[in-house]
């Protein structure tokens, strides 16, 4: 059986609760094969609530396919 890699997808926003990525973002960078793309709207930098900044994000639009989101 071919190995195969699930590509999973974190799409973020501003304002949003850190917790709410940062959590399954843990939980999910612990599966072997999976590969994990944290996006954006048009890959811009989001501030959470409370003021936690992510960067070098991923444009979203760009993101062709993946198996979780």
């Amino acid at each position: 059986m071919a190995h195969t890699t699930t590509h999973i997808v974190f799409p973020i926003f501003d304002r949003m609760t850190q917790l709410d990525f940062t959590g399954p973002h843990q939980v999910f960078s612990g599966v072997s094969d999976a590969r994990i793309t944290v996006a954006s709207a048009e890959g811009r930098d989001v501030e959470a609530a409370g003021g936690p900044v992510f960067t070098r994000l991923t444009d979203l639009c760009k993101v062709e396919s993946c198996d979780v989101l």
